[in-house]
């Protein structure tokens, strides 16, 4: 019987009772003495509903007390009624199972019904996070079917198995991966065995463990494995979906979601988008047929099938796919809020990353501020289930706000993320050190943002330190990690003036990179030809020309061959790693190489920002302002200025909707303006350099770390300009800036 509302009398009943807690627990033995138990059902309906109103505390401490009384068959009716997901039950859901334990007599003809209870009083824990707990009574579970399946293995094979699959899940929540891959490897031989015997019986339940084998797998970057059992559990729900579509359609379904994330992690993007498409197809059908059952499958699903979209650069089928998921997870969550709430939050999470790619970037904060409100509302109420959930999402609002220049805003999201992961990572740092470091990796960039750059390579360092000992016990899992750590290490410690450090972190990067694309070249040398152009910066800041050369070089001629085959994704990457190109060019001295690159780079955002403007315009404009310095290095200076004052022109349009994130381009550009003209027209030079102080000067004043070496340059080159005009230079302006410089050095 499903749990059916009636909010004002549950309402009504809960006030009078408050003023009366005498009568409380008499009134509901009354309720359950009239009526039986079936009570129940308005009783815990009562509990999902008061959840949702935020007037949960009364009725559930009642219902929690009334439970130790209640005789063992009532609590077996309970216990079905109780739904599988559900935030506002699942405290009652453990201390009912609690209770079934303690009603339960020791004789051991009650064996498996204690392991029955055990396995999804597992579940129950694991709801709440405690995961501790969680992984305690799976594995008693799992204990006692081993001990009845020696006995009689004919019965209790399955359910050892199921027990199995489980307690891998258990394992895998503490961060247990290597006893989670042994407990689902186990899993799937009792399966393995079973259905040779009897397939018809045995193949749906062999199908689902492979698909959490996969899952394991992949959790030790083991992916090429992963994909094999990914793909048998695809093959095996084919086969049975052919002969019995109604049955097992869903489970086919659910299985091409796993089999796509398995192609994705081996780079092989074009075959997860067609498992991902094809289950959406079928959950659209049943969805269609039965949307009680199969719209939560849909939206799901379709939520994957977004990211195979992004990874693939269809970034506007991404975006609609994502506002689809959204729209039914809203709905969902309107009707029942208690389940599908934290759902909700996740793909608002996944919707605000769809807007920031298309350069959407309000809408893009709007969706991740929403996602972030719920977990925080979650995450009061549950601590231990919600708090990473909040911690991952905090971390996507701090990228939000930067996107928008918000860069306190930023840091203050991202401050409080690496807070939850650090008390998490104490508790548990199998399960959570993997989150603090990513915390603190975004931690470094935008205290990189507001200046204080010790701490910014303080986090930095952290980070690595963390991947580098996760990398060490695990390496197909934590180097892709490590890698990317590194690579930010290196920008830090450039930053601080430590080239040598910062080009060792870098070499690293890339000596990783290189060996995980040797082994798995769709899958990582996107990353490979990332770390080889921040090589190339880095070797250029240490002076190494030719080496910085050859890595932006390879850098260019792999992004090249990739976007050849995906232009949608990679065009980006490859006209960003065409401008580093022309950088190394110039500092060569090979300027008209230097300006064939740069031409290339800006003609490949071209077209990208009519189709995109909102995502293109800002790389367009950082492209033609360094095609205006290349044409300026080949004497071309009509051509210059007329590139300089397009990116000027397009940065100011940017800076009149969003000040705080495009001002700094501007004054950027009208400084590459002043530079153009100063060798021969010192007066159209004075006035952009002071153009430049005057747009920047507010940010400057407000946060002088941050933008104290831009300023200094434009303020230097003003000066120096206006001494060329014989003109004084703008006191009234010049003064607090100066002020502030002075109190920085």
């Amino acid at each position: 019987m499903p749990l059916a509302p009636d909010l004002l009398a549950e309402a009504f009943a809960v006030t009078v009772l408050r003023q009366k807690p005498g009568l409380t627990v008499q009134a509901i033995d009354a309720a359950l003495e009239c009526s039986g138990p079936r009570a129940w059902n308005p009783l815990l309906r009562a509990v999902v509903d008061l959840h949702a109103l935020g007037r949960l505390g009364a009725i559930e401490s009642w219902l929690v007390s009334l439970l130790q009384q209640r005789p063992a068959d009532e609590l077996v009716t309970i216990e079905a009624l109780i739904p599988e997901r559900s935030v506002a039950l699942a405290r009652i859901a453990v201390i009912l199972g609690e209770r079934q334990l303690q009603a339960m007599p020791v004789a051991p003809g009650a064996d498996a019904e204690r392991a029955r209870i055990l396995n999804n009083l597992g579940g129950r824990y694991s709801a709440l996070g405690r995961r501790k707990e969680a992984l305690g009574a799976t594995e008693r579970a799992a204990k006692v079917y081993e001990r009845l399946a020696k006995q009689n293995p004919d019965t209790f094979e399955p359910d050892l198995a199921s027990s199995l699959n489980n307690l891998g899940v258990r394992y895998s929540e503490l961060g247990r991966r290597e006893e989670a891959l042994g407990a689902a490897e186990r899993a799937v031989a009792i399966r393995e065995r079973l259905a040779k015997h009897n397939p018809d019986a045995s193949e749906p339940n062999l199908a689902m463990c492979l698909n959490n084998l996969a899952v394991r797998y992949s959790a030790l970057g083991r992916r090429e494995e992963a994909l094999g059992a990914a793909e048998r559990a695809a093959e095996i729900y084919e086969r049975l979906a052919k002969q019995n579509p109604d049955a097992f359609d869903s489970d086919l379904a659910a299985s091409l979601n796993n089999l796509g994330n398995s192609y994705s992690a081996l780079g092989q993007r074009e075959g997860a988008l067609g498992a991902a498409q094809r289950a959406v197809d079928i959950y659209e059908r049943l969805a269609k047929q039965n949307p009680d059952a199969f719209e939560p499958y849909l939206a799901m699903s379709l939520n994957n099938l977004g990211v195979r979209y992004s990874a693939l650069g269809r970034r506007e089928e991404a975006l609609g796919t994502a506002e689809r998921t959204v729209q039914i997870y809203e709905r969902l969550a309107k009707q029942n809020p208690d389940p599908f709430e934290p759902y909700l939050a996740g793909s608002l999470n996944n919707l605000g990353v769809r807007y920031s790619a298309l350069g959407r970037r309000e809408e893009a904060l709007g969706a991740t501020q929403r996602a972030a409100e719920i977990y925080e509302r979650l995450a009061k109420q549950s601590p231990d289930a919600f708090e990473p959930d909040l911690a991952s999402s905090l971390n996507n609002l701090g990228n939000r706000y930067s996107e928008l220049g918000r860069r306190e805003e930023a840091l203050g999201a991202a401050q409080r993320a690496a807070e939850i992961y650090e008390r998490l990572a104490k508790q548990n740092p199998d399960a959570f050190a993997p989150g603090l470091a990513m915390s603190l990796n975004n931690l470094g960039a935008f205290y990189n943002e507001v200046g204080p750059r010790e701490e910014a390579l303080g986090a930095a360092e952290r980070a690595a330190e963390i991947y580098e000992r996760l990398a060490r016990r695990n390496p197909d899992a934590f180097e892709p990690n490590l890698a990317a750590s590194l690579n930010n290490l290196g920008a830090f410690y450039s930053e601080l003036g430590r080239r040598e450090e910062a080009l060792g972190a870098a070499e690293r990067a890339v000596a990783i990179r290189e060996r995980l694309a040797k082994q798995n070249p769709d899958a990582f040398e996107p990353d490979l030809a990332s770390s080889l152009n921040n090589l190339g910066i880095r070797y250029s800041e240490a002076g190494r020309r030719e080496e910085a050369l050859g890595a932006a070089e390879r850098a260019v001629a792999i992004r090249e061959r990739l976007a050849r085959q995906n232009p949608d994704a990679l065009e980006p990457d490859l006209a960003s790693s065409l401008n580093s190109l022309g950088n190394r060019y110039s500092a060569l001295g090979r300027r008209e190489e230097a300006l064939g690159a740069a031409k290339r780079a800006s003609e490949m955002y071209e077209p990208l920002a009519r189709q995109n403007p909102e995502a293109f315009e800002p790389d367009l404009a950082s492209s033609l302002n360094n095609l205006g310095g290349r044409y300026s290095e080949v004497g071309r200076r009509e051509e210059a200025l007329g590139a300089a004052e397009r990116a000027a022109a397009i940065r100011e349009r940017l800076a009149k909707r969003n000040p705080d994130a495009f001002e700094p381009d501007l004054a950027t550009s009208l400084g590459t303006l002043g530079n153009i003209w100063r060798q021969e027209s010192p007066g159209p030079a004075m006035n952009a350099f002071k153009r430049g102080v005057e747009t920047l000067r507010r940010l400057f004043l407000g946060d002088p770390k941050t933008f104290a070496r831009l300023m200094a340059d434009l303020v230097n080159d003003y000066s120096k300009a206006c001494e060329s005009s014989g003109e004084k230079p703008d006191a009234d302006l010049l003064a607090p800036i100066v002020q502030a410089l002075e109190k920085l050095s």
